[in-house]
């Protein structure tokens, strides 16, 4: 699209002036094109039309139809920006008024050749569905057609009549905190229910079908019921409500006012703009609808900017016309933040439709490496372990290892060389993955968490090997850099062989630490420990990670995770839960070309010389807000708790009748399956943390237990504690090792309170992300104030310490079968 297109054009500030006449399409025919076009209808006048009900003024809808008209320079005086009474919507028009526009671009915006002027052919209805590029994110709140007849301005369908004399509690029972009660009758049934007024405080106006009215009446009558129950559970009356004429405190008229003043405030931005009404302030923001469908993004009514709406106290309207979003008010700094809000709620939903960065690179061997081919098998222990890839008897994945004569010397020479680029553009690869995906969450709202894990490196998608079934190493590289490559890093830090197992890896890495505390702390260290399994192994973390699913009453499943932590309380065996947050795992199975932007980047690098993988991961999550509406989740938290109990895979075996029970004491997750919430899969973790001293980093090695639910679950009833004790049956076990920073967590973690369309504050900026340690009298091998260099250099470390603990172990077993060798000789 040329730029004559626009009737407005930037300035050199980057400000949006009215378009010389002779730049409106006055070549080649253009602007007699424009001039005979019709008048479009806007987003209110098509709500009218679906609905079927009259607009604002009750004869004409034309609200916000153009914003052409636009005149003036910043700064400059003139007319207050108003509405016109209603009319064609060619001659509706804002002008400038004494404080300047607020018509700005951001400076990061899309280029105009994004935009377009042209109406669509069938711009007389909504599309509901998303087109075929339209973005449906989550973590947006949506609405149905009830509430969208309630915003253009339409009658009440009905009312529902609270009792005149009811007690002064009973408004905040029966509403709910923050009307949660109306908002989950109005989804379960498709009506709007609104906030009794102060002029009406015993009216509850409804929106809706008579059909849908009818079950949210039958709803509210229960739930009026069940609010009676409980005032009658809680004192006795005679006659039903004590003191009739009875006056609420001062504190619950306050709070009742404040509540009446915030819900008159949403009533009044979220409805259309006053026909007449002058505003001081209009900001403009140009929406690229071509790639993103408003309405598919933010709802029909646009209620995803909501909140937008009531904190800045602003009308915000979009013309379908010309793609652009109006936000008008009367205080200029309240406009100016809409509109970089809407801006950032443009950017989040673009962030959250981009494929991540995802790789799988090969580290360059040494050039001491033992071969220069690479062999692979599908006969290993780690088959059916993975957790992203579908699991499937034809493709069980293949694990990949170096094998086949030495190189020659004349290869050794050439490999120095080669070698020093190839890591080179590994590093650079991932600094550029890790940068765009900083950008990439920067307006992101949710959990967000970014941490280093090492492991195996499983293949299931890659290319067949040719002649002999072997790679060529140099070829074997590039195929792994391939957009079709898949792979999983398996939380496994046992070696290939098996003369490693991952709990000897992770004891001799614990105790290697511990020998070492000049440089790794314990974090969870405490003097009052006793280890219950009898090993002399350090105070872990517990925590539980519980998939669930929560069956509605329309027969759906919706998939949930749990996430909680908990502490052992001061000397005592007991243990208490310190964190908990629901996520919503049901976006996880959303397809490609819609992403949830579940992981923004994940690079995984193989160590083919070791048999060791690391993955950086940038994982980000949406919170389950639903969780705090109904009590079954609270309550469901609540009977999670810790036990401990005999191990019954010991050796000793079970005691002898009268006899003490020496076997090992093990700590496992309880919980309660309850009706309409089922645990479908529990993994219990036991995390040893280190801090590495004089830095902010931390080690994690963690104990995965994979915990059988559907066996043990049938044989208790909903309700009951499904406890693990005599139960005897395999547990999936591996151990892992993560590293992260104190620092990253505190940057991520402000994502979670972030509203919609602010950014975070942390720059984004990989350099200024990664900031340096700066060991006390060290000269750092990484460079100078080079955070992103010495993250890189610690992650070498650790993989080096994790093979340095298999070599050990396999040493030692080695030793030992010599020397029992030896006595067996003698």
């Amino acid at each position: 699209m040329e730029e004559q297109d626009l009737d407005y054009e930037l300035d050199e500030q980057g400000w949006i002036t009215e378009a010389p006449e002779s730049s409106r399409g006055s070549s080649k025919g253009k602007g007699k094109e424009r001039a005979a076009r019709p008048a479009q209808p806007n987003s209110y006048r098509i709500l009218h039309k679906q609905l079927g009900i009259p607009g604002p003024s009750g004869t004409n809808d034309n609200y916000g139809e153009n914003t052409t008209g636009v005149r003036g320079q910043p700064g400059s005086h003139g007319d207050v920006p108003q509405y016109s009474e209603p009319g064609p919507a060619r001659n509706q028009q804002f002008h400038l008024g004494e404080f300047g526009p607020t018509f700005r671009l951001p400076v990061s915006a899309p280029q105009p050749s994004s935009l377009t002027t042209t109406p669509q052919d069938n711009d007389t209805q909504l599309s509901i569905q998303p087109t075929v590029n339209a973005v449906v994110p989550s973590g947006f709140q949506r609405i149905n057609l009830a509430e969208v007849a309630e915003r253009s301005g339409r009658p009440p369908d009905d009312e529902y009549i609270l009792p005149p004399g009811r007690p002064k509690d009973f408004d905040i029972r029966f509403l709910g905190l923050a009307l949660s009660n109306m908002g989950h009758i109005g989804r379960k049934t498709s009506t709007w229910i609104g906030m009794p007024s102060v002029q009406e405080p015993n009216t509850v106006r409804m929106w809706g079908q008579p059909d849908q009215i009818a079950m949210a009446k039958e709803d509210l009558r229960a739930l009026h019921a069940i609010v009676d129950s409980q005032f009658d559970a809680d004192s006795s009356r005679v006659g039903g409500w004590d003191r009739i004429n009875v006056q609420p405190s001062h504190r619950v008229l306050k709070r009742m006012e404040e509540t009446y003043k915030k819900e008159l405030v949403k009533k009044r931005f979220r409805h259309a703009p006053p026909i007449g009404h002058s505003f001081r302030a209009v900001g403009v923001f140009l929406w690229p609808a071509k790639e993103i469908d408003p309405y598919s993004a933010l709802g029909l009514s646009l209620e995803g900017l909501d909140p937008i709406r009531f904190e800045c106290e602003v009308y915000i309207l979009y013309n379908r016309r010309t793609c652009q979003f109006r936000a008008l008010g009367d205080r200029r700094s309240l406009v100016e933040k809409a509109t970089d809000r809407i801006y950032g709620t443009f950017c989040e939903i673009a962030a959250r439709a981009r494929k991540p960065n995802k790789m799988v690179l090969v580290d360059s061997p040494s050039v001491d490496l033992p071969a220069k081919l690479v062999g692979y098998t599908s006969e290993h222990h780690l088959i059916g372990r993975q957790v992203t890839v579908k699991r499937v008897a034809l493709n069980t994945g293949i694990r990949t290892y170096l094998c086949g004569p030495k190189p020659t010397k004349d290869f050794i020479r050439y490999w120095k060389d080669k070698r020093i680029i190839l890591e080179k553009a590994n590093l650079d690869y991932i600094r550029r993955a890790v940068q765009a995906g900083l950008h990439d969450i920067v307006y992101y709202r949710g959990i967000a968490r970014l941490r280093v894990y090492f492991g195996r490196l499983v293949l299931f998608g890659y290319r067949v090997a040719g002649g002999g079934g072997l790679y060529d190493l140099e070829d074997y590289i590039p195929m792994t850099r391939n957009s079709q490559t898949n792979a999983e890093l398996i939380r496994s830090i046992g070696s290939w062989d098996g003369t490693a197992s991952d709990e000897e890896t992770a004891r001799e890495l614990m105790a290697y630490f511990g020998a070492h505390k000049s440089i790794f702390q314990q974090t969870d260290e405490s003097s009052d420990y006793i280890d219950p399994t009898g090993l002399g192994l350090p105070e872990p973390q517990i925590s539980a990670t519980m998939d669930l699913q929560v069956h509605t009453e329309e027969g759906r499943a919706l998939d949930v995770r749990l996430e909680m932590t908990f502490e052992r309380m001061p000397d005592t065996d007991r243990y208490k839960a310190t964190q908990s947050r629901w996520i919503d795992s049901s976006v996880d199975k959303d397809v490609d070309f819609i992403n949830p932007r579940t992981t923004t980047v994940d690079i995984k690098v193989q160590d083919i010389e070791k048999d060791l993988a690391f993955q950086m991961e940038l994982r980000t999550q949406q919170v389950f807000n639903d969780w705090e509406t109904y009590s079954t989740f609270n309550q469901f938290m609540r009977d999670v708790r810790i036990e401990k109990i005999p191990d019954e895979l010991d050796p000793a075996g079970p005691p002898a009748a009268g006899q003490a029970d020496n076997r090992r004491k093990i700590l496992r997750v309880q919980f309660i399956n309850h009706p309409g919430l089922t645990v479908c899969s529990l993994i219990q973790k036991s995390k040893y943390r280190y801090w590495i001293r004089r830095s902010r980093y931390t080690v994690e090695v963690t104990k995965y237990e994979a915990l059988p639910v559907n066996d043990i679950s049938s044989y208790f009833p909903d309700g009951i504690h499904i406890s693990y004790r005599n139960f005897i049956g395999q547990v999936d076990v591996r151990y892992g090792i993560s590293l992260g920073n104190d620092e990253w967590d505190t940057k991520l973690a402000a994502h979670q309170g972030l509203k919609i369309g602010q950014r975070a504050q942390w720059s984004p900026e990989i350099d200024k992300f990664f900031t340096m340690s700066q060991p006390e009298g060290v000269d750092p091998s990484w460079g100078v104030n080079n955070g992103t260099e010495e993250c890189f250099y610690r992650v070498k470390d650790l993989l080096r310490l994790i093979h340095s603990a298999q070599l050990t172990v396999k040493l030692r077993k080695e030793e030992e079968a010599n020397a029992a060798n030896a006595d067996a000789a003698n």
